[in-house]
């Protein structure tokens, strides 16, 4: 394990019996290994490894400005951690007669700009064999690895691959973006199963790069995950003079008009099993709201730990035709109020005939989770309000944020 999120074991140190902090007992060690490697969210992001060479000096200046500006600058140098190549011309702009070149990229930590956070200090790792058991157990074990940024598919599977096993079944929470699209390129390289059978709408899963199911394969055999949080973007072709939904009621009448497939990349995640919990987080201009509770029903159905029959369930546990979603609505009436009254709803949809049923509440809502607050609407938090207003600036007019949050009995 090195300082940069690499793949190294320790060096075998020898430490004198007399070393002070082996004398503490091993809850305060804890205590301070906690403090030491406990982020919360650890992000991993993609890094350029390595600039390739171009025949004209303005092109790798060019180059140089786009992996700036796609924050896709390495820190620090990747000794220790695999790689994997993409065609330079299909991330980045300007090179369409250099379609054989290659750039490898790897992973890495995010700095996070901006947000207040405790720094990692994984230099404890590498003191000695005993503190680096120690702390590999609370590092991969307290914190939530979130791949959600840029080629977060490839990533998120060279990450794990560098782990040793002994690492990976400390591992328990990890969060993973997805990006769908109804129209893809023709040309376009990273998209998942693009030959499966459609019918009028159909989603297409974007930045796989053809290591999606590899990585679906080594969460589901190599890892023993007990939460996992998935956070679907999807990109809609918007018809014309279609309205953006305003309420719970324009979400249902326009998915009923043109309903969307049930995708296929949920196959390749079903196969991971015994998860303790899923939380599915879906965004659109339409909200496909029974869409989004179909899947989440698949989810439910097929990588949650089954409840032993000898258990009693316990209180308020979920009835399995149902599937319960809480959702918000962002529209143009953001901008004018300080408060956008109304736009927070808790959903049920029965998944055999496809009803649902709402009621207006007030939630606070963060990329994981979304808590229904009681009594009188609030006005938005500092940290909610700039979620919202980055939502709203890549969205422009309409989002729709949903939430479902599922447990094993």
């Amino acid at each position: 394990m090195s300082t940069t999120l690499g793949a190294m074991e320790p060096a075998a140190t020898p430490v004198s019996s007399s070393s002070r902090i082996l004398q503490l007992p091993r809850e305060v060690r804890d205590l301070i290994l906690d403090s030491l490697l406990n982020q919360g969210v650890v992000r991993v992001k993609s890094a350029v490894a390595e600039e390739p060479l171009f025949d004209l000096p303005y092109q790798t200046t060019h180059f140089r400005h786009q992996v700036r500006d796609l924050c896709f600058v390495l820190r620090r140098p990747c000794h220790a951690r695999s790689t994997f190549s993409l065609p330079l011309n299909h991330i980045f702009s300007g090179y369409s007669s250099t379609g054989h070149v290659k750039v490898p990229f790897t992973y890495q930590a995010s700095d996070q700009q901006g947000v207040h956070i405790p720094q990692l200090h994984l230099q404890v790792m590498v003191v000695c064999r005993q503190l680096y058991a120690e702390a590999r157990e609370i590092f991969y074990g307290r914190n939530i690895f979130r791949f959600d940024s840029d080629l977060r598919i490839p990533s998120a599977l060279r990450f794990l691959e560098d782990r040793p096993l002994e690492s990976l079944k400390h591992i328990k929470s990890m969060e993973l973006a997805l990006t769908e699209d109804e129209c893809p390129p023709e040309d376009a390289t990273d998209v998942f199963d693009r030959d499966e059978t459609s019918g009028e709408r159909s989603m297409k899963l974007r930045y796989a790069y053809g290591h999606f199911t590899q990585l679906c394969a080594f969460l589901a055999d190599r890892m023993q995950l007990r939460s996992l949080g998935i956070l679907l973007e999807t990109l809609e072709r918007m018809r014309s003079r279609q309205r953006y939904p305003a309420t719970v009621e324009d979400c249902i009448e326009r998915e009923s008009a043109s309903p969307a497939d049930v995708p296929s990349w949920i196959a390749p995640i079903t196969r991971i099993r015994g998860l303790e919990r899923v939380m599915f987080r879906s965004i659109s201009r339409s909200g496909l709201l029974r869409r989004h509770a179909e899947i989440a029903r698949l989810l439910r159905a097929s990588v949650l730990a089954q409840s032993d029959p000898s258990v009693t369930p316990r209180r308020n546990h979920y009835d399995s035709d149902f599937v319960e979603m809480r959702l918000r609505l962002y529209s143009e009436r953001f901008c004018e109020v300080d408060y956008p009254q109304g736009t927070d709803f808790a959903l049920r949809c029965d998944s055999r005939n496809g009803t649902m049923e709402s009621r207006a509440c007030t939630f606070k809502m963060s990329i994981n989770r979304a808590d229904e607050l009681k009594g009188e609407p609030r006005m938005i938090s500092d940290v909610e309000q700039d979620e919202d207003q980055e939502l709203w600036a890549d969205y422009g007019y309409a989002v729709v944020a949903c939430y479902s949050e599922l447990q094993s009995a």
